[in-house]
């Protein structure tokens, strides 16, 4: 969340505020539940609790085939022509008209592909070397269907591009190089690349899917913006935007606006977040490459049950917040009500380089599973993890290392051990967790200097012996408690209370984000 000003009132107000602040509860927030919801009004969709691929992905999604009655579409700057129904040609615009199966090849250089068809029947459309240009407007526009789903043929390469300002000809703000009023898949085993100079990548104001092929997207907006959701299952997906790489969104059904990765491959470079969800995001599995991002991933509740993140971010690294619940000042929240915010990690793998907060709820951080590395902030405003309620770790590894001036370590309620520690290390020097037999527990290499350093693993407990080498330098540590903290770290003031020796944990000043 964009929060240094929150930071700045929280530092200067903390100490004034302490007395009234230890009479304060946040009580009422299920730390053991991902997520609290209802379900989709129009799919019937539970992004946070979804238990198989088919509460997301419909057989249909799936489907690659070609129908042996499907009409074939020639694209060809004023001749383009269509072998049965259902498609009508005026000048360069060739509009699918009805549902039923399409195979579509050739090259438009000033046109457009639409859908506009009646009917509950899905319109499939199969890419086979389809390349069109629009000059004002989306190359590709669906403006009424049951469902539209774009199969990329086996080695295909497809293209399309919106290479000027959008030009407005209807009641719809067409802003993207692919618009769309519907539902939208993507599938196949081809590639599709899409540009867009002025406006965004991939658009669609119902649920975009993709199940499979390869798409690229350079947009001067978002990438990718869906309404409803953004669901992935396979595939590639390769993005560079001027604003954020995936965003999901939707103001008017609080239950949407959501992203769901169960697999495939994402890489992005976008210039604001990158995967921003106003609601829900839940990655099961997949491979997701950040490479530049303001922040990499937000949403205000954010779940990683497995797969491998790789997050380069400037400001947070994941980050639960947003929203218009989120606008506020800590407990003078202008209606916000930190419950709402969870960032839970049962698995996966990962990594994160922030020039912000590392890890960052504006409610709860509940770690149970897999393996997180941060390297954090260098600046003393930032750590590199950062919680205002409750940090809570019962499993999985955790090393986060950063500035030493708003460093936490997780808080009382944690079951397993953890300890933060005061260790200047330069980028790359290694950080090793070893127990009294000399087993590593865990061990990272942050890619930045850091003054301080977090670390649980399975296998810490009260009453150990352990030894934490960072470079060159090795320090035995007593577990008194399940928590440790050198004197002097983990000084906020959230529900821990003060950090000390001996395991104390420190919370956020109010109204830190």
């Amino acid at each position: 969340m964009k929060k240094q000003f929150l930071k700045f009132i929280a530092i200067v107000s903390a100490v004034a505020l302490l007395a009234a602040l230890t009479s304060c509860s946040l009580g009422g927030i299920d730390v053991g539940t991902t997520a609290q919801n209802g379900t989709a009004t129009k799919t019937d969709l539970d992004p946070a609790n979804a238990s198989s691929s088919s509460e997301m992905f419909s057989a249909s999604d799936k489907e690659t085939g070609v129908a042996d009655e499907a009409v074939t579409v020639t694209l060809a700057d004023g001749a383009s022509a269509a072998t049965g129904a259902g498609v009508t040609v005026n000048g360069d615009t060739i509009t699918i008209t009805a549902a039923g199966s399409y195979v579509i090849s050739g090259t438009l250089t000033n046109g457009q592909l639409a859908v506009d068809a009646d009917g509950d029947e899905d319109v499939r459309l199969t890419f086979n070397g389809v390349n069109i240009t629009n000059a004002s407007s989306a190359a590709f526009y669906i403006k009424k269907a049951e469902k539209v789903i774009v199969t990329l043929a086996d080695g295909s390469e497809n293209s399309l591009h919106s290479s000027g300002a959008f030009v407005q000809t209807d009641s719809n703000k067409v802003d993207g190089a692919v618009f769309s009023k519907e539902d939208l898949t993507l599938n196949g085993g081809g590639s599709l690349t899409v540009t867009s100079a002025e406006g965004h990548g991939i658009v669609s104001k119902d649920s975009l899917v993709m199940t499979g092929g390869s798409v690229t997207i350079t947009a001067a907006k978002h990438g990718v913006q869906a309404k409803d959701d953004f669901r992935m299952l396979a595939g590639d997906l390769n993005i560079t935007s001027g604003k954020d790489g995936v965003h999901a969104e939707n103001d008017d059904d609080e239950t949407l606006g959501f992203v769901y990765i169960e697999g495939g491959n994402i890489t992005v470079s976008a210039a604001d977040d990158g995967i921003h969800a106003e609601n829900y995001l839940t990655v099961e599995g997949g491979n997701i490459e950040i490479l530049k991002s303001y922040e990499g991933l937000e949403a205000k509740k954010i779940t990683v049950d497995g797969g491998v993140i790789n997050v380069k971010a400037s400001d947070d690294g994941l980050n639960a917040a947003g929203g218009a619940s989120g606008q506020g000042f800590g407990f003078w929240g202008a209606g916000g009500n930190t419950g709402d915010y969870q960032l839970t990690i049962t698995g996966g793998v990962i990594t994160v380089n922030a020039g912000g907060d590392g890890l960052d709820s504006n409610g709860v951080l509940n770690i149970t599973g897999g393996e997180v590395y941060v390297s954090g902030p260098t600046n003393a405003g930032n750590g590199a993890l950062d919680y205002e309620t409750e940090g809570l770790i019962t499993g999985g590894v955790v090393i986060a290392a950063g500035a030493a001036g708003m460093a936490e370590n997780f808080s009382s309620s944690s079951t397993q051990g953890a300890m933060l520690l005061s260790v200047s290390g330069a980028a790359g020097d290694a950080v090793t967790l070893k127990d009294a037999n000399g087993s590593v527990l865990a061990s990272y290499a942050p890619e930045k200097a850091f003054q301080t350093v977090a670390i649980s693993a399975p296998g810490v407990t009260a009453g150990g012996t352990y030894t934490v080498t960072v470079g060159s330098e090795t320090r035995t540590i007593e577990m008194t408690s399940l928590l440790y903290s050198d004197a002097g770290l983990g000084m906020g003031f959230g529900p821990g209370g003060m950090g000390g020796s001996g395991g104390q944990p420190g919370g956020n000043p109010p109204g830190r984000r």
